[in-house]
């Protein structure tokens, strides 16, 4: 599948997180834990969400500083 070629997936499942306002194929962050739990998995994406919020602090994204306290 030309997608999947596109972005270096090779297996899977391979997760990907692109950043808010990621603009090229190769600004995927590859997540390497592990895939099969899905409470780690749920938490592991949701601590990148925050970290990338944290970062740029997105105007339309919600205040993640709630989900946190």
């Amino acid at each position: 599948m030309k997608v999947c070629r596109d972005h270096s997936i090779e297996a899977f499942p391979t997760i990907k997180y692109f950043k808010y306002m990621s603009i090229g194929k190769d600004d995927g962050i590859r997540y390497d834990g592990d895939k099969q739990e899905v409470s780690t998995l749920a938490l592991d994406v949701a601590q990148l969400v925050r970290e990338d919020w944290i970062r740029q602090r997105p105007t339309e994204w919600p205040n993640f500083d709630y989900a946190y306290k």
